[in-house]
């Protein structure tokens, strides 16, 4: 059996994806927002456009209680400047 995780929709109806295509959706989409974010402030983008961490190769938009990742709704508001999994700097 896959492994899963399930997204919670509007009024209780839940649905299921492989963890693996979930987390590839919710990286896009924290890309998305973080690029939103950087043009509308005018920043740099500095978090890779591919939602993964260059150094640790972990996702930074999708994470689990081992791997910390930065919500979607703080990438529409906060520029991400590192991984929080290894602390590694995009900065630089």
């Amino acid at each position: 059996m896959q492994d899963t995780k399930d997204m919670t929709l509007k009024e209780g109806i839940r649905i299921y994806f492989p963890k693996e295509e979930l987390g590839r959706m919710v990286n896009q989409e924290g890309s998305r927002r973080q690029e939103r974010f950087c043009a509308e402030k005018h920043l740099p983008m500095f978090a890779p456009k591919n939602g993964v961490c260059d150094f640790c190769h972990r996702p930074i938009y999708f994470g689990d209680d081992k791997h910390p990742a930065y919500s979607l709704e703080y990438a529409a508001s906060h520029l991400i400047t590192g991984c929080r999994n290894c602390g590694h700097s995009f900065v630089d």
